[in-house]
């Protein structure tokens, strides 16, 4: 069933009778448009109709395809190439040898000639001055070698350099004798903290009977048992700061508080430096913090402050700061600038020959004295650095 209705967007023409649609009714004026639709009877009369698609067989006959069509002519305009002009005919180049001069030889380029590869010889009384020469060269030489060696000899040393030179062998000495006293420093460390009276203390401790006083006076028995066992792990070093070298025992007590005891050999004794260990002074420092005690021998550590005020003024004074053997307390103390004794001070916290580098803190053993008026309790004035550490360098102090 086909429509009859026409639409006005369809542009495609419409079929026609012959296309063989079954549409019989299409106009007869679309013939212009398409070419007649072939029938089913249009196309049985054909022979060898080759069907579409690729064929293949055992036997095919070929053909040769048509013969190609020559080019006679392009047309009027044809440009032709003349013919090439013959190239000349090669010639043969000709070779002629010259025999060239020969150059004769003037007298010298003969003598030259003839000597080369013979050696100069010198007449033989040339040769015996030579070796005359340097025989006295030599002879010589030999002659004058102790007068060369003379300043090298060994020179008698002055009284001053021999004394100080077996002060520097003792020392020495010293202190591989006290580097070897590790476990006898042990031992003697554990004595001193299970004792109970003060008279087993006192035979362990160097120093003089005025210090003796001292000692029965301030000392507590530690309250450790007898059983105590010494710590496995301390650190045993020795020091010489002065003429005087010392050891230095470190390590942890059973109740986990770290401890640091000092020892010197005397008359091959190791005996321990009361003073040093429990870092003695004649004052607390919570009496210092205060303003009171007496402030005749402290043991600190001093490291530089900035702390100044209108009583302890910067451009008059130098400003440091003295902590407590336990870090709990500190003070200021304050030198005069200009002075010997900051002279000596200052370079305390300074280390190395080439570079100074600066040093944290420093122990040191002062005497102090009250400043000036308007001075808070807590700041005082340094009247004399004892020592250096917390050891006394002298032998019997």
């Amino acid at each position: 069933m086909s429509s009859r209705l026409s639409d006005p967007n369809n542009h495609v023409p419409e079929l026609l009778p012959d296309d063989g649609w079954g549409d019989a009714e299409a106009p007869a004026a679309a013939a212009t448009i398409l070419p007649p639709r072939r029938s089913a009877a249009d196309r049985t009369g054909q022979v060898n109709e080759v069907p579409l698609g690729l064929r293949i067989e055992a036997n095919v006959a070929r053909t040769e395809s048509a013969p190609r069509l020559e080019v006679q002519e392009f047309g009027a305009r044809a440009i032709r190439l003349e013919d090439a002009a013959p190239a000349p005919p090669r010639v043969e180049r000709q070779v002629t040898f010259h025999e060239s001069a020969v150059r004769e030889k003037n007298d010298a380029e003969l003598s030259q000639t003839r000597e080369w590869g013979n050696s100069s010889r010198y007449p033989a009384r040339w040769m015996l001055g030579a070796g005359m020469v340097i025989t006295a060269v030599i002879v010589g030489a030999m002659m004058m070698l102790p007068a060369i060696n003379a300043p090298n000899k060994a020179r008698p040393l002055p009284a001053l350099a021999e004394v100080f030179i077996e002060e520097k062998i003792e020392g020495m000495e010293a202190m591989t004798r006290l580097a070897a006293k590790q476990s006898e420093a042990v031992q003697i460390f554990r004595s001193y903290l299970t004792a109970t009276q003060v008279d087993e203390v006192l035979p362990l401790l160097r120093g003089d009977s005025a210090l003796m006083e001292t000692v029965r006076r301030q000392w507590r028995p530690s309250g450790f048992p007898k059983n105590l066992i010494p710590a496995q792990e301390t650190a045993w070093s020795v020091t010489q700061p002065g003429e005087y070298s010392y050891g230095l025992l470190e390590g942890t007590l059973p109740d986990h508080r770290k401890f640091s005891a000092s020892f010197t050999n005397e008359s091959d004794r190791l005996l321990l430096d009361w003073k040093a260990t429990t870092a003695f002074g004649t004052a607390s420092f919570a009496e210092l913090e205060s303003g009171t005690g007496d402030p005749a021998e402290i043991r600190g550590q001093i490291s530089a402050s900035v702390f100044y005020s209108h009583t302890w003024p910067e451009a008059d004074f130098r400003s440091y700061q003295l902590i407590s053997a336990d870090n709990e307390i500190s003070i200021w103390v304050y030198v005069q600038r200009g002075s010997v004794l900051e002279a000596t001070i200052a370079p305390l916290l300074e280390s190395g020959e080439i570079v100074a580098e600066k040093v944290d803190s420093q122990k040191v053993t002062l005497r102090l004295e009250r400043g000036p008026d308007g001075a808070l309790p807590n700041q005082w004035q340094i009247a004399e650095l004892l020592h250096t550490g917390w050891v006394n360098p002298n032998p019997a102090p």
